[in-house]
């Protein structure tokens, strides 16, 4: 698979789920073969390795099949993600931009792909409020590792 984006995503849940809670709730709840993202990252910075790097991704519909999704754990509608987190999503996205061969303006926000895709029914307002907002802010960080 040919990677063209970066999706940033959060999990809506609190800051303390952890990995293999998402992952139940992706394979039990929503009855995918494995946790929807490639890349998780707690309010620690701790970086996580989600789906396999070779396996096909399902979190973004629409975009599934020239994606990976990056993740933060916990709810950012309201509240901006903790430095720690932030500044372990930004190094991760420059990472993953290089091994791809990526420019920052690849890196999207989960409700772009309706954008990207022109489809209405894609919609989301996934990866919340206040971490949508950061995004142009994370893209000129990922930039300068680039």
């Amino acid at each position: 698979m040919k990677v063209r984006y970066l999706v940033v995503h959060h999990t809506a849940g609190p800051k303390t789920q952890t990995v293999q809670q998402i992952k139940d709730y992706h394979v039990k709840v929503k009855g995918y073969d494995d946790i929807a993202y490639n890349r998780l990252i707690d309010y620690k910075g701790k970086v996580y390795q989600g789906r396999l790097d070779d396996a096909y991704p399902a979190h973004a519909l629409g975009l599934n099949d020239c994606s990976w999704g990056v993740s933060l754990i916990g709810d950012f509608s309201k509240e901006k993600p903790p430095e720690k987190q932030l500044h372990s999503t930004i190094q991760t996205l420059a990472i993953l931009c290089k091994k791809h061969k990526l420019k920052a303006n690849d890196i999207v926000g989960h409700r772009d792909v309706a954008i990207i895709r022109k489809n209405s029914k894609l919609a989301t307002s996934c990866p919340g409020d206040a971490l949508y907002g950061l995004l142009p802010e994370i893209r000129k960080q990922v930039s300068k590792y680039l």
